[in-house]
């Protein structure tokens, strides 16, 4: 209740009273104060109030709505930071504004920026959400508040489940920074195949592919999975027919590994089926194409006879 009492006062001057909805001020520096002294997360949001369709919707759905905007009024200050076309601020709210979306890398409106009371990112939100905004915010807010600890007790134990959820929550969150930590601690300990095989891939999408750091990985990662059991060879050869452009890698793989059992046997048929079929080669592409529609699942199939139609027309073209 003191928290409250508190945050009350400070916010005096916000755009809304004690009644309202939610605690909501242009004013960044009141927010940030409020959000660190109450221990309160900060909301920073950018619209368009005036030009963006998605922005007015935001406006009026949640930021300025009656009721709905309840549901967060315990978890968030709002920093409500406007770029309309017809700009009548002050000059002091206008330069704070260009300097937080310079700051903030802000690209797109709406945008809403979630960061702790320290200012240190939690996640960033567009609008309309796939579910309902507050619910989506609070999930959020929960998977930022275990995170630290969880990813602490993950690098303490070595758990390849618990490194794997990390990185996934933290995807969700969208915190690179703490992504390229989980990647690296997986590579200098050489668990999570899964989470190896992303750090090889941005090696060579960076021009590393003959970097020491990256023939290591690739050599562990095809160690670590001799008989394709975990999907990493099929991974890699896949990877490599699409830096490489070459059937060589994926015809490998099905040779050694593949059975029609496998998940995605009709799907490397498929893609070889394409990759012929874009070079000119109908042949090898007719043979793949009905290789993959012979074991594809039903959907499957579908999109497997599409390719074989076209591949037949375009043989009987070729035909004198």
């Amino acid at each position: 209740m003191k928290k409250w009492i508190c945050l009350l006062t400070l916010c005096g001057s916000l755009l809304y009273g004690q009644e309202a909805s939610l605690f909501i001020t242009e004013d960044y520096q009141k927010a940030e104060r409020v959000a660190r002294e109450n221990g309160i997360t900060l909301a920073v949001v950018f619209t368009g109030s005036d030009w963006s369709t998605d922005s007015k919707a935001f406006l009026s759905e949640w930021l300025f709505h009656k009721d709905r905007g309840k549901a967060l009024r315990h978890d968030l200050v709002f920093a409500w930071v406007d770029f309309p076309e017809l700009n009548t601020k002050d000059a002091h709210l206008v330069e704070q504004d260009f300097r937080l979306k310079e700051q903030l890398h802000i690209t797109c409106f709406p945008t809403i920026v979630l960061l702790d009371p320290s200012g240190e990112e939690i996640t960033r939100l567009g609008y309309p959400t796939e579910e309902d905004f507050a619910v989506l915010v609070k999930e959020r807010l929960f998977i930022y508040e275990h995170l630290a600890d969880k990813w602490a007790l993950a690098k303490e134990t070595q758990s390849e489940q618990l490194i794997t959820t990390c990185y996934n929550e933290a995807q969700t969150l969208g915190l690179a920074p703490l992504l390229e930590e989980i990647v690296a601690f997986a590579s200098d300990k050489r668990v999570c195949p899964e989470l190896l095989f992303k750090r090889y891939v941005t090696l060579v999408n960076e021009g590393n592919r003959n970097h020491p750091d990256a023939k290591q990985l690739r050599h562990y990662l095809l160690k670590s999975d001799p008989h394709n059991e975990k999907g990493i060879r099929e991974k890699i050869a896949l990877f490599d027919f699409q830096e490489q452009r070459n059937a060589f890698p994926l015809e490998t793989v099905l040779k050694q590994f593949c059975s029609h059992e496998s998940e995605n046997f009709w799907r490397i048929h498929l893609v070889l089926s394409e990759h012929f079929f874009e070079n000119g080669k109908s042949e090898e592409a007719l043979e793949h194409a009905q290789e993959s529609y012979r074991y594809a699942p039903p959907l499957g199939k579908e999109v497997v006879s599409h390719l074989i139609k076209r591949i037949s027309m375009t043989s009987h073209g070729e035909s004198p």
